[in-house]
Order: C-alpha cells, then structure tokens, then sequence
C-alpha cells in the first residue's frame, strides 16, 4: 500500500523462551501498542543468571539490545521493501 499502512494483524503479545546457551531460560518478548500515528513496539526479556554468568549481565543485556535493533532494522527494511 502506498500509504505505509500494511493490513496487518498482530498479536498484542509475542513470548519466546531461550532453551539453551548461556541464558537458557531466558524469557521475553514483544508488545504491540497502538499509538498516535502507528505502532509502539517494546521488548522486553528477564533472564536468571548466577555465578559467572551473573558477572556478565552487562555484557548480555548489550548483545541482546544490539541483536533486537539489527531485527527490528532488518523487518523495517523488508516492510519498506514491499511499498
């Protein structure tokens, strides 16, 4: 559609659980929120760590903020893409 509105239906909520790797048992996922003009999108993930794992939180929390970004760059790009 030329208007940059796609008839799209999302979930409210989308939820995955990391099964293995260093945050195994990881869990987050994303909202949809309907706002002025489009859509918010917010993600959110909660992750138990201990012992040298907990050392890295910091580390951790950077990947994953740096992973949804490069996602969320990539389906921007693909969406655009079909105009």
């Amino acid at each position: 559609m030329s208007n940059g509105c796609w008839p799209i239906r999302f979930f409210e909520e989308v939820v995955n659980k990391v099964t293995s790797g260093p945050v195994s048992g990881a869990e987050g996922g994303y909202t949809f929120e309907s706002v002025d003009g489009g859509t918010r999108l917010t993600f959110v993930v909660e992750a138990d760590t201990s012992g040298i794992i907990k050392l890295a939180d910091p580390l951790v929390a950077r990947m994953f903020k740096r992973q949804q970004e490069t996602n969320l760059a990539n389906l921007k790009d693909l969406l655009e893409a079909q105009e």
